[in-house]
């Protein structure tokens, strides 16, 4: 079968009359096995490109710079939770190592790159959310097991751990 570029699959897709399953021709346009250089992209040797790098950052850091605020609601309006233990989390520091600012530039960037973004929550003895540690989106693994999402995120030692999310209702 003869490799179409990305525009000709493209105008392949637009010339249909009928689009059928979205996730279908979404692949089709998308996705090849290996790209017409031969070179193997990801996300990581695709910022060697400077245009890809300047992209990423300049997204990432625009995006981290608009406020983070958490809210609570006062009768018909809002106002500020600064006494939330959330606050200082979100808009200060979220671990000890990181701003607010370069946590969220952070997950952009990962967002951008590898389509998805996780953190690790550190609760303390209460249940509550001490710290939010990014962790390598490349090394998490979501299935589907029994109806339920759970993730198998791998750590650089090879140890695996599988969060499994709370039901929600």
């Amino acid at each position: 079968m003869k490799k179409l570029s990305l525009r000709q699959r493209i105008g392949n897709y637009l010339t249909r009359a009928n689009v059928g399953d979205a996730s279908s021709w979404l692949t089709n346009i998308i996705s090849r096995s290996t790209p017409a250089s031969g070179a193997n992209v990801t996300s990581d040797t695709s910022l060697k490109v400077s245009a890809v790098y300047a992209c990423v950052k300049v997204i990432s850091e625009a995006i981290s710079s608009l406020p983070l605020m958490l809210y609570e609601r006062v009768g018909e309006g809002k106002k500020p939770a600064t006494g939330h233990y959330l606050f200082p989390l979100l808009h200060n520091a979220p671990n000890n190592y990181m701003t607010s600012f370069e946590w969220r530039e952070c997950l952009m960037a990962q967002q951008l790159l590898r389509g998805n973004a996780y953190n690790l929550k550190r609760e303390n003895g209460k249940g509550q959310i001490v710290e939010l540690i990014p962790l390598n989106p490349a090394n998490m693994e979501p299935e589907l097991k029994n109806g339920k999402v759970l993730y198998k995120y791998t750590w650089e030692d090879l140890k695996e751990t599988i969060i499994d999310l709370p039901d929600t209702e």
